[in-house]
């Protein structure tokens, strides 16, 4: 099972929705679940590189807390 990860984008006029837009162009063995702007995130990646394809989180009730 893949473990899935949430990342908060900070704030909307800082470096944090920056970042977040940058980790699309990495692979990681987590699922990353941005909790942020949506529209927001891809503005910044048409700065930061290839604009991404950001699709709504679906919550599915296979996920429990704590593992």
């Amino acid at each position: 099972m893949i473990p899935r990860i949430a990342i908060s984008t900070g704030e909307p006029a800082g470096i944090g929705p920056d970042l977040c837009a940058a980790l699309f162009d990495n692979n990681f063995a987590a699922e990353l679940v941005l909790v942020g702007d949506p529209l927001l995130l891809e503005q910044r990646a048409t700065v930061t590189g290839p604009q991404p394809a950001l699709p709504e989180y679906q919550r599915d009730n296979s996920t429990h807390a704590g593992g």
